[in-house]
């Protein structure tokens, strides 16, 4: 058994005393007391730390570059477009220096995903940032899958030479036939194995999301329209172009995926609809918010200029720290499992000089599945 004791543990949307007992054997959180335990045996000392969940990202691309600095590397198929059977776990590369980077940022999980070339980019994939065993880091290979609407499909097709899809007509026309070409399959079942079939069958069955890359608000609305005409569940990855929809997104409970909109210059004209308040906005709004680094795009600790961003431009600290753990782990479908500290989760864990994201505040640690990862991964 595993104790941790702080004055300063987050529970229930508030920082508590309380004293965390951890099963070794099964990382899982065996016990949450109020208070701290004189008397526990094996407790980690730290009285003073601030603890957390371990934080997630659900939108990165990590360790997925090409080489040579390529920009699409291994995140875009460049010749296809309707993908449903890549896996992003299929291209990351688990022993890369970014997962031990991403730990000493606080994170303890990561969703890689597909890039924004293809119209169906392809399965979203689950590791852990670190543990001894590099088996156990894939957390799950398909928790959603990964489309894009907007420009760049249509500008991946041009770059492909005149390809299909050039219009956003061909571009809804080629999601919406692949993903009722899965379910026709399915009804047919003729026994005969498919791979693009089978990685649309947890959107088909409502048990990961169709994980929706746009921006502008047409492209929001129509993404909105589609979810509703597919009966399938969606999120809203940058979405930048949302607060012309948030009554609407709020209603329906859509989380949407804030990637940093303050240190990234926009790339293309539809993404000059984004403000460096739109997050905390949404927050405001009753909107799910997660908040994400979009990995590579910039660095894993500049999650906390955006959370600190949001603060400042007024949203709830609950709403903050729930957007770094509890909303991407309801996202990838882990929220019974992680994201907050509860018993029977695993002991994904966070370890802090102060209150997060306060720049002040170092981080000292994570904790994964029950295993000390020390600072910047060293176990």
């Amino acid at each position: 058994m595993i104790t941790i004791q702080s004055k300063n543990v987050w529970l229930d949307g508030e920082y508590r005393p309380a004293t965390i007992s951890i099963h070794s054997d099964t990382g899982r959180i065996e016990r949450v007391t109020p208070g701290l335990c004189p008397d526990a045996e094996n407790a980690l000392e730290s009285a003073e730390t601030y603890v957390l969940p371990g934080l997630i990202d659900c939108h990165t691309h990590a360790a997925m570059g090409g080489p040579g600095g390529d920009r699409i590397g291994d995140q875009n198929d460049p010749k296809h477009f309707d993908t449903p059977f890549f896996r992003a776990i299929d291209a990351t590369d688990p022993f890369h220096a970014c997962y031990a980077a991403a730990e000493k940022a606080g994170f303890t999980m990561v969703a890689v995903l597909p890039g924004s070339y293809c119209v169906v980019g392809g399965q979203v994939g689950l590791v852990l940032t670190g543990l001894r065993d590099p088996f156990g880091r894939i957390v799950a290979e398909n928790v959603g899958m990964k489309v894009a609407l907007g420009a760049r499909p249509k500008m991946a097709a041009e770059m492909a030479g005149g390809k299909s899809p050039q219009t956003k007509m061909a571009v809804y026309a080629m999601l919406r036939e692949s993903l009722l070409r899965a379910r026709r399959n399915r009804q047919e079942d003729s026994g005969a194995r498919d791979l693009g079939t089978e990685g649309w069958s947890k959107v088909l069955d409502k048990q990961a999301p169709l994980r929706v890359h746009c921006h502008r608000a047409d492209d929001i609305l129509k993404a909105l329209r589609f979810g509703e005409e597919m009966d399938v569940n969606i999120v809203l990855e940058h979405a930048t172009g949302a607060l012309e929809l948030a009554e609407e997104i709020a209603a329906r409970k859509i989380p949407v995926v804030c990637t940093n909109t303050i240190l990234r210059v926009p790339q293309l004209s539809e993404e000059t609809c984004a403000t460096e308040h739109y997050a905390a906005e949404l927050m405001r709004r009753g909107v799910p918010v997660a908040l994400s680094t979009n990995f590579p795009e910039v660095a894993w600790d500049a999650i906390r200029i955006q959370a600190c961003e949001c603060l400042r431009c007024g949203a709830p600290y609950r709403a903050v720290i729930d957007a770094l753990t509890l909303v991407p782990a309801k996202i990838v479908g882990m929220e019974a499992q992680t994201g907050s500290i509860e018993e029977g989760k695993w002991a994904d864990l966070s370890f802090w000089t102060g209150e997060y994201p306060r720049f002040e505040t170092q981080p000292l640690g994570v904790m994964i599945h029950g295993e000390w990862r020390g600072r910047g991964g060293r176990a």
